[in-house]
């Protein structure tokens, strides 16, 4: 699915701890962060988001659809164009269907693809950035028609390792285009 990242053949070699909290702690906000969001999978415009995954410096933190309403410093934030996103159109309309704004700084798949214009599919952005997760979608959702029981760790950890992947790219793809004198292409 071009909305996930990470290669599930290869596990993540540690275990990343996701807080799971219903509301995001502020210092995450003070430098770059990323936002993942899982959501059913549907067509874009009738899809129903689970949750979000955020990645700063600060940590990895999971907040799910019911809470992410009451925060309203990260409802702030979202909304002021700081936040990493990868294929953001999708999460935007997700996010939409909730009746909740949301703008990006940053696209990690268009700047991956900038800095390096051989990325031609999400699986050559997974291998050149060696992006992984512990589990797949389908680990933790189910296939369609076959879905599972939702384990909440599991959720978590694939949102926030989502996160981590998004800010990995942004952070090491960002300099190339800088150093290409191509920041204008990207940002205008």
């Amino acid at each position: 699915q071009s909305r996930l990242l990470g290669n599930q053949e290869q596990k993540a070699e540690e275990t990343i701890q996701v807080q799971r909290v219903s509301v995001i702690p502020e210092n995450v906000y003070t430098g770059r962060y990323a936002v993942f969001g899982c959501d059913d999978h549907q067509q874009f415009m009738g899809a129903s988001l689970y949750g979000l995954g955020i990645a700063s410096q600060a940590g990895l933190y999971y907040i799910n659809a019911k809470d992410l309403p009451h925060d309203a410093q990260l409802l702030k934030h979202l909304a002021a164009y700081e936040a990493a996103g990868y294929d953001v159109k999708r999460l935007m309309h997700v996010m939409h269907n909730i009746h909740i704004e949301i703008h990006f700084r940053d696209d990690a798949m268009i700047i991956a693809s900038l800095a390096d214009s051989t990325l031609t599919s999400n699986e050559k952005i997974t291998e050149k950035y060696d992006l992984h997760t512990t589990d797949s979608y389908e680990d933790v959702f189910g296939k369609p028609g076959r879905p599972v029981s939702v384990d909440e760790e599991k959720e978590a950890r694939f949102a926030g390792e989502n996160a981590a992947n998004i800010l990995k790219i942004v952070e090491q793809a960002e300099p190339v285009i800088t150093s290409c004198n191509m920041t204008h292409l990207y940002r205008d």
